[in-house]
């Protein structure tokens, strides 16, 4: 005789015979038996010989969390294949978070709808970058070639003078500078000339910059005009559970990237605009390239104003000053207004601009800054610390589920799996 147990939602427990007895029904659960056919029937569920097929692929948590990251390394793989077509995405990605509140804002109080919105901002901001870059390109084109051309001439000349004192002074000591100096210069030729060499070929290559800006531009405006609607099909197709626990993750790393990626943006232009203005004021030569290297140098942390200190410094000791300064005097100045301005740089606008956006040490920023430059050039350089920051929310995610007590398991919501015989049921209590 076998007799076969089921739990159903109440759990209660059920037992049938092949003699044909009749089936003791508990709840609205029951069990039925014909010839070799032995079915299960529950409140909306029915199991059979078919049905038990039907559940192998019913998919249980660990099936659907090993297809969802399987997904997600296809995805990387396959953004990884095409990464060379990726970068007007991603620049037009961070233009339209960049211009976004631009556009809540005129939503807000010119009461346009969102498509007038969207225009004004976009119209207005576009003519402002094609403005720039008509006035800027001649200029940062031509003083790049003059530098490029003048470059081994001006390390030639910094060497020289300072051959003619190799040594420093310092409280009694004699110091030989010279194998600094040498490399110096040797690191401030491969710099200057790999950032004029890129502005250049930037400028020259007009058809494709033009090309490659036309459609960054026109993938801004469609991140922009289905910014919302995006947010609002992610938040629908999530499932609720899912949602309340992500929603506090998600809106954490849209606040570092938000302030962090506008913050930076600005600050790359205080502070190439400051440097140019200083440069020029003191009659330093190229002092729009230098104020451009000083800006871009402005994305790695802590030590970026420095290192744009250096062909500055350079560049103030090998050519004369219009003000009749000596070249060391010239030079100790020049280094004098990037101090004044790194300083007020850390005590008045990056508290301002930014405050304390990402929270992470300054080795992992700068990891992350030469990482991003290794992996994606300038624009890897600019993503790094905004991309370390989210990743730190993550991991501190992970490491809290990880380490939390295990939660009890929940009785009421056990659901019947399977009809097994009372005797294993037995045997496994």
């Amino acid at each position: 005789m076998r007799r076969f147990g089921v739990v159903g939602r109440t759990g209660a427990l059920m037992s049938a015979t092949n003699s044909g007895d009749s089936l003791q029904r508990r709840s609205r659960d029951s069990v039925t038996e014909s010839g070799d056919q032995v079915s299960v029937s529950l409140p909306g569920r029915v199991f059979s010989p078919e049905t038990r097929f039907t559940r192998v692929w019913n998919w249980n948590t660990r099936t659907r969390g090993t297809v969802f990251w399987v997904l997600v390394a296809l995805a990387v793989l396959l953004l990884w294949t095409v990464r060379s077509v990726l970068a007007p995405f991603v620049i037009g990605a961070i233009l339209s978070y960049l211009i976004h509140p631009l556009i809540q804002l005129t939503s807000r109080y010119t009461r346009l709808p969102r498509v007038g919105s969207v225009a004004v901002v976009y119209l207005a901001v576009a003519g402002l970058i094609t403005w720039g870059v008509i006035v800027l390109v001649p200029v940062v084109s031509k003083e790049a070639r003059e530098l490029s051309i003048t470059l081994p001439r001006i390390v030639a000349r910094a060497r020289d003078i300072i051959d003619q004192d190799p040594h420093l002074s310092f409280v009694g000591y004699d110091v030989s500078i010279a194998p600094l100096v040498d490399e110096v210069t040797r690191s401030v030729g491969t710099v200057v000339s790999a950032v004029s060499r890129s502005l250049l070929d930037t400028a020259v290559a007009t058809v494709e910059t033009f090309f490659k800006g036309m459609l960054t531009l026109v993938i801004t405006f469609y991140l922009l005009m289905g910014a919302e609607r995006f947010k609002w099909w992610v938040g629908h197709h999530t499932p609720q559970p899912y949602r309340d626990e992500l929603s506090p993750i998600v809106k954490e790393i849209d606040r570092i990237l938000g302030r962090f990626l506008r913050g930076e943006v600005v600050l790359i232009v205080i502070m190439t605009i400051a440097t140019w203005a200083t440069l020029s004021a003191l009659g330093i030569r190229y002092a729009l390239i230098l104020g451009l290297i000083a800006g871009i140098l402005e994305l790695i942390p802590f030590v970026g104003t420095w290192m744009a200190a250096i062909p500055a410094v350079v560049v103030a000791v090998a050519t004369p000053s219009p003000h009749g300064w000596s070249p060391l005097v010239s030079a100790g100045i020049v280094g004098l207004a990037y101090f004044i301005l790194r300083h007020a740089e850390d005590y008045f606008v990056i508290p301002f601009v930014m405050g304390r956006a990402v929270h992470i040490h300054a080795l992992v920023a700068m990891f992350s800054v030469l990482s991003g430059a290794v992996l994606g050039g300038v624009l890897g350089m600019f993503l790094g610390v905004p991309t370390a920051a989210a990743l730190r929310i993550i991991i501190g995610y992970i490491y809290g589920k990880l380490t939390e007590p295990m939660p009890a398991p929940d009785q009421d919501k056990m659901l019947l799996e399977a009809a097994v015989p009372v005797s294993e049921m037995e045997n496994t209590g």
